[in-house]
């Protein structure tokens, strides 16, 4: 149970698999890193970038264990300790949908030839077409659902919305991507940290109260479990995302 710009709820269907499969992938590259740091290492530093500052700032425990906190409240009936998210929690969803926003980069850059490749029959073609708009169509099941009103998609609200998995209009998967991740967070005040730690207190105090901003948003620290809590953690979120349908 998540408190959404769209109300307390639990991700399901189509929205949550989509999210579930982008922290499955971010997990594996995660995992492979911290297995590749000595448990000396009291903070592990992951290479791969998300292009959130705040994300992209933690330490790989402290990425793991976020991810494990958001992925048991989005996707599970588990309520949080508190309705006020902080900047690392929110970051970590924007960081999960940059991932998917990579992942349909990258189908739209396949070339048509790979299609083909590697393929000895007509049923490995098959294999390799639905393949190369998985994620594309993760993302249009999740609008689709998103949208669903009486059971219909309200023809204004499709606008600008992909019709086809294989539209290769990055655009329009941006656009996309942009209204479900909309669909969670209330706003992007993650993004204005770095502006709020270099004011003087009463300043960023009374701009915090001006923007509906809690005080402890930007400085509410993040999970740091040690290497054995990681692992549990770990394999925790693993089970859970693996238990949603692709």
């Amino acid at each position: 149970m998540w408190p959404t710009s769209t109300g307390s709820r639990t991700l399901h269907d189509a929205e949550a698999a989509l999210v579930a499969a982008a922290i499955d992938v971010m997990l594996n590259s995660l995992d492979e890193s911290f297995c590749e740091d000595s448990d000396e290492d009291p903070e592990p530093m992951a290479d791969m970038q998300f292009g959130i500052p705040i994300f992209d700032s933690l330490t790989l425990p402290q990425r793991i264990a976020t991810l494990h906190y958001v992925a048991l409240h989005l996707l599970t009936d588990a309520m949080p300790a508190t309705e006020d998210t902080s900047a690392v929690e929110d970051a970590t969803i924007a960081a999960i949908f940059s991932e998917i926003q990579d992942q349909v980069s990258i189908e739209v850059g396949f070339d048509i030839v790979g299609i083909f490749e590697g393929a000895t029959d007509s049923d490995e073609v098959a294999k390799n077409v639905l393949k190369s708009t998985h994620w594309r169509t993760l993302v249009m099941t999740a609008c689709r659902q998103s949208l669903l009103s009486d059971g219909e998609v309200d023809e204004d609200e499709s606008i600008g919305l992909p019709q086809d998995s294989h539209d290769s209009n990055m655009d329009v998967w941006e656009n996309s991507i942009d209204l479900l991740v909309s669909n969670i967070l209330w706003d992007r005040d993650f993004e204005l940290a770095d502006g709020f730690m270099d004011q003087d207190p009463a300043s960023a105090r009374h701009r915090r109260r001006l923007l509906g901003i809690p005080d402890n948003y930007f400085v509410q620290p993040p999970l740091d479990p040690t290497a054995s809590q990681t692992r549990l953690l770990l394999a925790q979120v693993k089970s859970l995302v693996l238990r949603r349908p692709r």
